[in-house]
């Protein structure tokens, strides 16, 4: 599965695309994990201080935001793409 991540996440994690081996379905809350050994600083970004899924994180598997799927139960299929996106902000008025 591809997991694509924006902004300052892809500082954190050094790329804007990550290619990893899903043999078989699972659960989003398992690939996080997954992605929290690869890349530790992701953490923060992740979880709130409860371990619940930070609100100011954007998931996305195909287009679809997860908070209207199953959250971290939703299942990640081995040919899904997962956008990781941050808060962003800026600009000026």
């Amino acid at each position: 599965m591809t997991v694509a991540f924006y902004a300052t996440l892809r500082d954190k994690t050094g790329t804007a695309t990550y290619e990893l081996d899903l043999s078989e379905p699972t659960r989003l809350d398992e690939i996080l994990r997954r992605l929290i050994a690869i890349f530790p600083a992701l953490k923060e970004d992740l979880f709130d201080e409860n371990g619940n899924l930070s609100h100011h994180l954007h998931l996305f598997r195909n287009g679809r935001d997860v908070r209207f799927l199953n959250a971290l139960e939703t299942i990640i299929e081995p040919t899904d793409t997962l956008a990781l996106i941050p808060p962003v902000g800026g600009g000026s008025t």
